[in-house]
């Protein structure tokens, strides 16, 4: 079943068992769409927004200059989350924070809801990511402490 779209933004949220799949509209064009991970964080009125992808070594390529930001570019596998088929990295230097209607603004087409079971492992290398990283903004940073 389809849900509306401003119902389908609303359901974006932190959680351990779903993750979220778009397109963001901001990225080129021919980017294709990521799946996300919604990370809990102290204010209700933004989500805070991780990507996966499976371009492992342009994200290596990418951050090799600065090994700081290297490090917060997290390796997983399907042992982790098992809708992953292929070696995947996520990257906490640049998650989305943003209002549910900055969101609806940059998503393009349809939000696919998947069945996820995040570990609590996971969710703190994640939040530990973001708030080592020399790209992340200190405000985003102090959401998480």
């Amino acid at each position: 079943m389809d849900l509306p779209r401003h119902v389908a933004i609303e359901g974006i949220k932190p959680s351990k068992s779903t993750v979220y799949h778009f397109k963001n509209s901001t990225y080129e064009e021919s980017a294709p769409a990521h799946i996300h991970i919604a990370i809990p964080v102290n204010d209700s009125t933004y989500v805070l927004l991780t990507m996966i992808t499976s371009q492992v070594t342009k994200r290596k390529e990418f951050y090799a200059h600065n090994a700081k930001a290297l490090e917060s570019v997290i390796e997983i596998t399907s042992n982790e989350l098992d809708f992953i088929k292929k070696a995947s990295v996520i990257d906490c230097n640049k998650p989305l924070y943003q209002t549910k209607e900055e969101l609806d603004s940059i998503i393009s087409g349809d939000i696919t809801f998947i069945d996820a079971s995040l570990s609590d492992d996971l969710i703190e290398r994640i939040r530990a990511g973001i708030i080592n990283s020399p790209l992340v903004k200190p405000v985003v940073k102090k959401l998480l402490t």
